[in-house]
Protein backbone atom coordinates (compact mmCIF):
# COMPACT_ATOMS: atom_id res chain seq x y z
CA UNK A 1 0.00 0.00 0.00
CA UNK A 2 2.85 2.36 0.90
CA UNK A 3 4.52 1.61 -2.44
CA UNK A 4 1.30 2.34 -4.31
CA UNK A 5 0.93 5.70 -2.54
CA UNK A 6 4.56 6.60 -3.30
CA UNK A 7 4.05 5.61 -6.94
CA UNK A 8 0.86 7.73 -7.15
CA UNK A 9 2.61 10.71 -5.55
CA UNK A 10 5.54 10.38 -7.97
CA UNK A 11 3.14 10.17 -10.93
CA UNK A 12 1.29 13.32 -9.82
CA UNK A 13 4.57 15.19 -9.34
CA UNK A 14 5.79 14.06 -12.77
CA UNK A 15 2.54 15.16 -14.38
CA UNK A 16 2.66 18.58 -12.74
CA UNK A 17 6.30 18.96 -13.84
CA UNK A 18 5.31 18.04 -17.40
CA UNK A 19 2.51 20.63 -17.40
CA UNK A 20 4.94 23.27 -16.17
CA UNK A 21 7.58 22.27 -18.74
CA UNK A 22 5.06 22.43 -21.59
CA UNK A 23 3.96 25.75 -20.21
CA UNK A 24 0.57 26.98 -19.23
CA UNK A 25 -0.62 30.32 -20.45
CA UNK A 26 -3.18 32.06 -22.61
CA UNK A 27 -4.34 31.32 -26.17
CA UNK A 28 -5.33 34.71 -27.56
CA UNK A 29 -7.33 35.05 -30.79
CA UNK A 30 -6.46 37.84 -33.16
CA UNK A 31 -5.50 39.29 -36.49
CA UNK A 32 -2.14 39.86 -38.17
CA UNK A 33 -2.27 42.51 -40.91
CA UNK A 34 0.49 42.83 -43.50
CA UNK A 35 1.12 44.00 -47.04
CA UNK A 36 1.10 41.15 -49.57
CA UNK A 37 3.72 41.22 -52.35
CA UNK A 38 0.88 42.01 -54.82
CA UNK A 39 0.32 45.29 -52.93
CA UNK A 40 -2.92 44.48 -51.12
CA UNK A 41 -3.33 44.49 -47.34
CA UNK A 42 -4.10 41.06 -45.91
CA UNK A 43 -5.73 40.21 -42.57
CA UNK A 44 -4.93 36.73 -41.24
CA UNK A 45 -6.97 35.25 -38.40
CA UNK A 46 -4.41 33.78 -36.02
CA UNK A 47 -3.91 32.68 -32.45
CA UNK A 48 -0.95 33.32 -30.20
CA UNK A 49 -0.07 31.22 -27.17
CA UNK A 50 1.57 33.32 -24.47
CA UNK A 51 3.21 31.27 -21.69
CA UNK A 52 2.59 32.23 -18.09
CA UNK A 53 5.47 34.14 -16.51
CA UNK A 54 7.57 33.67 -19.67
CA UNK A 55 8.01 29.96 -18.92
CA UNK A 56 7.76 27.95 -22.14
CA UNK A 57 7.35 28.78 -25.80
CA UNK A 58 5.34 31.44 -27.58
CA UNK A 59 3.35 29.86 -30.41
CA UNK A 60 1.90 31.64 -33.46
CA UNK A 61 -0.84 29.65 -35.16
CA UNK A 62 -2.36 30.83 -38.45
CA UNK A 63 -4.66 28.42 -40.26
CA UNK A 64 -2.99 25.02 -40.45
CA UNK A 65 0.45 26.43 -39.62
CA UNK A 66 2.00 26.61 -36.14
CA UNK A 67 5.35 28.19 -35.32
CA UNK A 68 6.74 27.86 -31.79
CA UNK A 69 9.68 29.90 -30.53
CA UNK A 70 11.65 30.36 -27.36
CA UNK A 71 13.25 33.58 -28.67
CA UNK A 72 11.42 36.32 -26.81
CA UNK A 73 12.07 38.97 -24.20
CA UNK A 74 10.21 41.61 -22.22
CA UNK A 75 11.32 45.00 -20.97
CA UNK A 76 9.64 47.55 -18.72
CA UNK A 77 9.60 51.21 -19.67
CA UNK A 78 7.52 53.89 -17.93
CA UNK A 79 5.23 51.24 -16.44
CA UNK A 80 4.64 49.61 -19.85
CA UNK A 81 5.78 46.07 -20.62
CA UNK A 82 7.22 45.82 -24.12
CA UNK A 83 7.72 42.35 -25.60
CA UNK A 84 9.65 41.17 -28.62
CA UNK A 85 9.16 37.73 -30.16
CA UNK A 86 11.25 36.30 -33.01
CA UNK A 87 9.79 33.58 -35.25
CA UNK A 88 12.46 32.00 -37.47
CA UNK A 89 11.17 30.22 -40.58
CA UNK A 90 7.48 30.76 -39.79
CA UNK A 91 5.41 27.93 -41.25
CA UNK A 92 3.84 28.96 -44.55
CA UNK A 93 6.41 31.73 -45.22
CA UNK A 94 9.34 31.57 -47.68
CA UNK A 95 12.38 29.65 -46.41
CA UNK A 96 14.78 31.81 -44.40
CA UNK A 97 12.08 34.27 -43.38
CA UNK A 98 12.10 35.82 -39.92
CA UNK A 99 9.14 37.61 -38.35
CA UNK A 100 9.61 39.90 -35.36
CA UNK A 101 6.55 40.84 -33.30
CA UNK A 102 7.19 43.87 -31.10
CA UNK A 103 4.43 45.25 -28.95
CA UNK A 104 2.81 45.68 -25.60
CA UNK A 105 -0.12 44.30 -23.67
CA UNK A 106 -2.86 45.39 -21.35
CA UNK A 107 -4.32 42.96 -18.84
CA UNK A 108 -7.46 43.80 -16.92
CA UNK A 109 -9.82 41.81 -14.76
CA UNK A 110 -11.91 40.83 -17.80
CA UNK A 111 -9.44 40.37 -20.67
CA UNK A 112 -5.90 40.67 -21.97
CA UNK A 113 -4.90 42.28 -25.27
CA UNK A 114 -1.58 42.04 -27.08
CA UNK A 115 -0.90 44.57 -29.85
CA UNK A 116 2.00 45.93 -31.86
CA UNK A 117 4.02 45.85 -35.05
CA UNK A 118 5.37 43.09 -37.26
CA UNK A 119 8.79 43.35 -38.90
CA UNK A 120 10.32 40.95 -41.42
CA UNK A 121 13.83 39.94 -42.39
CA UNK A 122 15.65 37.28 -44.35
CA UNK A 123 19.04 37.95 -42.76
CA UNK A 124 20.53 35.10 -40.74
CA UNK A 125 22.06 37.70 -38.38
CA UNK A 126 18.67 39.16 -37.40
CA UNK A 127 18.19 39.13 -33.63
CA UNK A 128 15.96 40.21 -30.76
CA UNK A 129 18.48 42.81 -29.65
CA UNK A 130 18.51 45.04 -32.72
CA UNK A 131 16.16 46.30 -35.43
CA UNK A 132 18.98 46.13 -37.97
CA UNK A 133 18.05 44.03 -41.04
CA UNK A 134 14.31 44.30 -40.31
CA UNK A 135 11.67 46.07 -42.37
CA UNK A 136 8.25 47.13 -41.14
CA UNK A 137 5.67 44.66 -42.47
CA UNK A 138 2.40 45.25 -40.60
CA UNK A 139 0.71 44.92 -37.24
CA UNK A 140 -1.12 42.56 -34.92
CA UNK A 141 -3.76 42.50 -32.20
CA UNK A 142 -4.72 39.51 -30.08
CA UNK A 143 -7.36 39.40 -27.35
CA UNK A 144 -8.42 36.89 -24.70
CA UNK A 145 -11.20 36.98 -22.13
CA UNK A 146 -9.87 36.24 -18.66
CA UNK A 147 -11.35 33.47 -16.53
CA UNK A 148 -12.39 31.06 -19.31
CA UNK A 149 -11.84 27.32 -19.15
CA UNK A 150 -9.09 27.44 -21.81
CA UNK A 151 -7.10 30.25 -20.20
CA UNK A 152 -4.56 27.95 -18.60
CA UNK A 153 -4.28 25.18 -21.16
CA UNK A 154 -1.24 23.98 -23.05
CA UNK A 155 -1.00 24.73 -26.78
CA UNK A 156 -3.00 22.47 -29.13
CA UNK A 157 -1.01 22.56 -32.36
CA UNK A 158 -3.22 20.07 -34.17
CA UNK A 159 -6.44 22.07 -34.61
CA UNK A 160 -6.21 24.73 -37.35
CA UNK A 161 -7.49 28.25 -36.86
CA UNK A 162 -10.68 28.60 -38.88
CA UNK A 163 -11.30 32.10 -40.31
CA UNK A 164 -14.36 33.62 -38.72
CA UNK A 165 -14.00 31.58 -35.52
CA UNK A 166 -12.26 34.42 -33.72
CA UNK A 167 -14.07 37.32 -32.11
CA UNK A 168 -11.82 40.33 -31.95
CA UNK A 169 -11.75 43.97 -32.91
CA UNK A 170 -10.46 44.22 -36.50
CA UNK A 171 -6.99 45.74 -36.56
CA UNK A 172 -8.23 48.71 -38.60
CA UNK A 173 -10.83 49.50 -35.92
CA UNK A 174 -8.12 49.27 -33.28
CA UNK A 175 -6.22 52.06 -35.01
CA UNK A 176 -9.29 54.32 -34.71
CA UNK A 177 -9.55 53.93 -30.90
Amino acid sequence: MKTLLLFAAAAIMSLSSLCYAEGVGIWADGVVTYKHPNGSLVNRDCQMFVPARGQGEVVLKCGQYSTPTSEFKTEKENGQTIFTVLFRNPAGAPAGSIAKFKGSYLRGSNRAIYYGDVFSSSSASASLETNENFQYAGGFMFSKSIGTATENSSPDLTTPVVPGDVTTVPFVDFLRL
